[in-house]
């Protein structure tokens, strides 16, 4: 990985999301102060922000920035009724998902479809996860629900990290 490589992906995971939560603070403070449930920061990290992976130490070291970062601000927001937590997805049928199938493809010399497969097979489960899987999670994290939730990590991966 170059420097310039790392910087640029932890500015997209990293300082993105420091810039977005600082960004929401003032409103979503005022917001807590006016409802019951008080109001919620849900981060996005990943799978790969709870273990690492060979060939990704610098989006595993992005994505475990983005965790921790998280849970700092579940203590320091507590106080203003803001709930901070994040969500760890797996491998999902997206367009960055599709870039891990072909990544496989490239390194292993399987096709497309194997390499598809072999993917789906990392995960316990069987398949590859779905955007709304992860849709949900960030909802319920959202949601009055989680209320008593911050500086919680919701894992939806498969079981991949389950092992």
């Amino acid at each position: 990985t170059t420097l310039a490589e790392w910087q640029r992906v932890h500015r997209v995971n990293v300082e993105g999301v420091f810039l977005g939560t600082r960004a929401a603070i003032p409103l979503l403070a005022e917001r807590a102060a006016k409802w019951p449930g008080g109001t919620a920061v849900v981060n996005l990290s990943s799978m790969a922000g709870l273990v690492g992976s060979a060939g990704a130490a610098c989006y595993n070291a992005s994505k475990g920035a983005v965790r921790l970062f998280t849970k700092g601000c579940a203590l320091e927001l507590a106080p203003a009724r803001i709930r901070v937590n994040s969500v760890h997805p797996g491998i999902i049928e997206t367009n960055m998902g599709g870039e891990v199938v072909s990544g496989i493809s490239s390194l292993s010399g399987m096709g497309e479809n194997e390499a598809r497969t072999a993917a789906a097979t990392l995960h316990p489960l069987g398949h590859m996860g779905q955007p709304q899987n992860v849709a949900d999670a960030i909802v319920f994290l959202a949601s009055d629900k989680a209320a008593f939730m911050t500086g919680s990590e919701m894992v939806v991966d498969g079981g991949v990290t389950a092992g």
